[in-house]
């Protein structure tokens, strides 16, 4: 819950970076950060992707443009660790991709002159932060550094070091401090394999669990019945189907739809910035000539609005919306595109509050698993989990900690 309280801090100036064109969970929750410090107080300057910056200048935030690579193939298309290695090749860990990132972030401290750094999955962020004498902070799931980066990140640290990109700047690509957005006892240390907590331990000065990223606290919002009102939602069944910033939800969210035609409820479909609205719409206009009810959105602000409001969400497993999910009280139906999705997807398995679709099974399986979940006692289970956890603002907690922690040694220098 949040509490209102402010350190006794002087105002910065602080760079949030974030990593937005293949994933909206980073953007959003660096878009949380961003708004937990200007509520402080502090002087923000939010950069992203130029394909993606009309969401955080939406919202109100101060932007600038970076260099971004194009969303990821699906995953469906990555064969094993040779084609990840591959696709890593000629994405994040290329010297092209590396070095527009630097030049751009280092051109923003050097104009901008932040007194800290965040970023949220920016490989060259930390890097840049150094180079200018900054401190810096990186927002990471433990479970990333499982899949993809225990492959990606060593052939980054290969590359930057091939590139001449000095030692000591190479060791802060994760920042001097990582913070975790989760819980200890859902996204343990212990999964990270042992040569990324080796390269963790050897360069940060800390390793820090803040709690999930989110906007808003989910304890804090109307209850379902004010929600569903305020969003004109209708009475029925309602489902939220959103599959995030994925391009798998190319695939995957038109296989979905066809799936539930005949389904009788209310679908709020989120397509994603990579996901043409325009595609969906056939599809859409299909499910409602079948009966149902179809609203689609490229993007919505008030995504976790109606997470709680709905009956039940049908997703791909990013850990943003996963744990939206879970802290709303509302069930899930997980397809999860790849590895990591996968875990987070199987935490709603053994909470109870979720199930998980294969991608070869979402036209045999999707419409009964829907059934079950609308009607099988998986609601008042999703209840009592969301009403077990404390209601800890994380937002405010990152905020908290980078006030007393990591502003005490502000100051930037330039990165030349």
């Amino acid at each position: 819950m949040r509490t209102g309280d402010m350190a006794a801090v002087d105002p910065a100036r602080i760079l949030v970076v974030a990593f937005s064109r293949s994933s909206l969970g980073h953007l959003m929750r660096s878009i949380a950060v961003a708004e937990e410090l200007l509520r402080r107080g502090h002087e923000v300057l939010f950069a992203c992707a130029a394909e993606t910056v009309h969401i955080p200048r939406g919202i109100g935030l101060r932007c600038a443009t970076v260099h971004e690579i194009g969303p990821v193939p699906p995953w469906t298309q990555v064969k094993g660790e040779e084609g990840l290695r591959q696709m890593a090749r000629g994405r994040l860990a290329s010297a092209d991709y590396l070095r527009a990132c630097l030049d751009d972030e280092c051109r923003l401290i050097d104009e901008f002159r932040p007194d800290l750094v965040v970023s949220d999955m920016r490989s060259t962020a930390g890097v840049a932060a150094s180079m200018a004498g900054v401190p810096s902070v990186s927002i990471h799931n433990a479970r990333l550094f499982v899949f993809p980066m225990s492959i990606v990140q060593p052939m980054i640290i290969e590359k930057l070091r091939e590139m001449g990109i000095a030692g000591e700047h190479v060791d802060k690509l994760l920042g001097d401090v990582v913070a975790i957005p989760d819980y200890a006892a859902l996204e343990p240390q212990s999964v990270i394999p042992a040569h990324i907590a080796e390269f963790m331990h050897s360069t940060l000065r800390e390793i820090r669990y803040v709690g999930p990223l989110l906007r808003r606290a989910p304890a804090e919002l109307p209850g379902v019945a004010t929600l569903r009102a305020e969003l004109e939602l209708g009475g029925g069944p309602q489902v939220l189907i959103t599959f995030g910033g994925s391009s798998s939800g190319r695939e995957f969210l038109p296989r979905a739809l066809e799936a539930l035609t005949g389904t009788l409820a209310h679908f709020t479909v989120i397509t994603g910035p990579n996901v043409s609205v325009d595609d969906i719409t056939p599809l859409a206009d299909k499910l409602v000539a079948a009966g149902a009810r179809v609203t689609v959105h490229e993007f919505s602000d008030h995504s976790m609005e109606l997470i709680k409001a709905v009956d039940v969400a049908v997703i791909h497993g990013g850990h943003g919306t996963t744990m939206e999910a879970i802290l709303c009280g509302t069930p899930v139906i997980c397809i999860p595109h790849n590895g990591e999705q996968h875990e987070n997807a199987s935490r709603s398995v053994r909470l109870g509050t979720g199930v998980i679709i294969e991608h070869d099974e979402i036209e045999t399986a999707l419409p009964r698993r829907l059934d079950e979940m609308l009607y099988g006692g998986y609601a008042a289970r999703a209840a009592e989990v969301a009403a077990g956890f404390d209601g800890v603002s994380g937002v405010e907690q990152f905020a908290a900690y980078v006030e007393q922690h990591m502003l005490p040694f502000k100051g930037a220098v330039s990165c030349e």
